[in-house]
């Protein structure tokens, strides 16, 4: 991950007398705030079909404000199928699948951050709902998954950083 500009997550262990640093850079003024302004959330996405964007797996990067590529190819059929058989994970547009680094916030709040951590992934998957909404385009939310293949689809160790919550967005039928 320190490629894309994160070195910091390597440095996500709990550590009890310190936080673990954040990213030193302005938030996009879209971006609202969060539990303890800790930004637990990370957000990748399925590109099945994106005009302008190839087939593959993208990690938003906040530094650059923008998707950085991971893994070029289609993931579709792969997240269908660790989604319990979901095709409209394969045949939508886009699968956005949010992960929580942890210990962003536990290290403040300890074994309660994981409450403040899936409000901060229902305020985000609200906002996909409604900026979806606005393009003309369905969104459903996806919470039946295998964690640990979406873990590994996505390259996270599923400690340190898991997947907690995806949504499926395309043209409605």
């Amino acid at each position: 991950m320190s490629d894309q500009g994160y070195a910091f997550q390597e440095n996500t262990k709990y550590f009890p007398d310190r936080m673990p640093e954040r990213p030193k850079v302005k938030r996009p003024g879209s971006i609202k705030e969060c539990a303890g302004g800790l930004f637990p959330i990370e957000m990748y996405a399925a590109v099945n079909r994106v005009e302008g964007l190839s087939p593959g797996l993208y990690h938003y990067s906040v530094p650059q404000h923008g998707l950085c590529v991971l893994k070029r190819g289609d993931r579709g059929d792969a997240l269908a199928e660790a989604a319990l058989g979901q095709r409209m994970v394969a045949e939508g547009s886009v699968t956005l699948i949010w992960t929580a680094v942890m210990a962003r916030t536990f290290a403040k709040y300890g074994a309660r951050g994981l409450r403040y951590i899936y409000e901060d992934a229902g305020h985000v998957g609200q906002n996909a709902y409604l900026a979806a909404t606005s393009l003309g385009l369905g969104c459903c939310a996806i919470g039946a998954y295998y964690d640990e293949a979406v873990d590994r689809i996505t390259g996270v160790d599923g400690r340190e950083e898991t997947v907690i919550y995806m949504a499926a967005i395309g043209k409605p039928e």
